[in-house]
């Protein structure tokens, strides 16, 4: 897709601020929940440095979060992008960020412990200009989902995916290319597959004057249609590996207690109690969750911590009611 000059004068300023970002990621049909299992930017910013290690995960992306999502080698993957990073108003992408877009993995020994940037990237899937439009156009019409496949012979282990949307409206100027930058965070179950591809070191899978980076996207050289996507070739999958797992990983921790989540947080029972003491000693147990939850709240937002907020407000009251009725025992209706 194509602007026109026109059009570029009356966006103006608005190309500086309609960014995005990865909030979702949905497994197999199945939503994870707004900023599950992903090491979301403190902003929509993109990344321009292309040697900075933000490169790899974006700005704050070498620290890990608490959640990891389980999945099956072969499993397919959506990654939704979203101009408002808590949902609270529609819209992926601004249709001036024409560009394309890549999604690689990296096998680690520990996802969570794991900085990130390095060797070891395996480009597994891109998409660059076809049938007439960039990848950024058919984000835009497919209201900002990206859907890919985790290779089948993928060995099972820890892996950080990350995806990556380059946008080209300003990358006639060495270093202007903007990257669009979002990892997750993967245990990986083996169907049976044994594959482990070397892959490239991240940052440093793309240069500054690579033909795909550098890049005059309003008055193209060449048609938009022999367009090269920076970084390697995808990995082509081998023949190994079934469509049903032969192990199963999961994610360690006692995350099965969760009575409410928010992004990589979530809320655990709050002890019983036999007296008033007890009583307001459980329900401060819930605000301390709470405040907790606040202060860790991501870009995707604190609709989780409103809703334990609730919680909060309710065990407060029963406190209040069974000690004026000097009957405090139990637990929390």
């Amino acid at each position: 897709m194509l602007l026109s000059r026109t059009m570029v004068v009356l966006l103006g300023s608005g190309l500086a601020s309609a960014h995005h970002m990865i909030t979702n990621m949905i497994i197999n049909g199945v939503d994870q929940g707004m900023g599950k299992c992903l090491r979301n930017a403190p902003n929509t910013n993109p990344v321009v440095d292309i040697n900075s290690s933000d490169m790899a995960c974006n700005v704050g992306g070498t620290k890990g979060v608490a959640r990891v999502c389980e999945v099956d080698a072969g499993s397919e993957i959506t990654f939704i992008w979203r101009s408002w990073p808590d949902a609270s108003q529609p819209g992926s992408l601004d249709v001036s960020h024409q560009g394309p877009c890549a999604v690689y993995m990296k096998l680690v020994s520990d996802v969570i412990a794991s900085p990130g940037a390095g060797n070891g990237w395996v480009k597994i899937w891109h998409d660059g200009y076809r049938d007439g439009k960039f990848c950024a156009q058919r984000l835009i019409e497919n209201g900002g989902r990206m859907t890919v496949t985790i290779p089948r012979d993928f060995v099972g282990g820890d892996y950080l995916i990350r995806a990556e949307q380059l946008a080209l409206h300003q990358a006639q100027n060495t270093g202007g290319a903007q990257w669009y930058i979002g990892c997750g965070q993967l245990t990986v179950s083996s169907t049976g597959g044994s594959a482990s591809p070397a892959g490239v070191p991240i940052p440093g899978h793309v240069k500054a004057n690579d033909p795909g980076v550098l890049y005059n996207y309003w008055v193209p050289s060449k048609p938009h249609s022999q367009y090269v996507i920076p970084g390697p070739k995808p990995y082509v999958p081998g023949n190994t590996g079934g469509s049903h797992p032969i192990e199963h990983r999961e994610e360690k921790g006692d995350w099965h207690l969760c009575i409410v989540e928010n992004a990589n947080w979530c809320a655990k029972p709050v002890p019983g109690f036999k007296n008033v003491a007890e009583c307001w000693n459980a329900s401060g147990n819930c605000w301390t969750q709470l405040n907790e939850c606040y202060n860790t709240a991501p870009s995707t937002g604190n609709k989780g911590c409103r809703e334990w907020e609730a919680t909060c407000e309710r065990y407060q009251a029963h406190c209040h009611t069974c000690e004026a009725n000097r009957n405090c025992n139990g637990s929390f209706p």
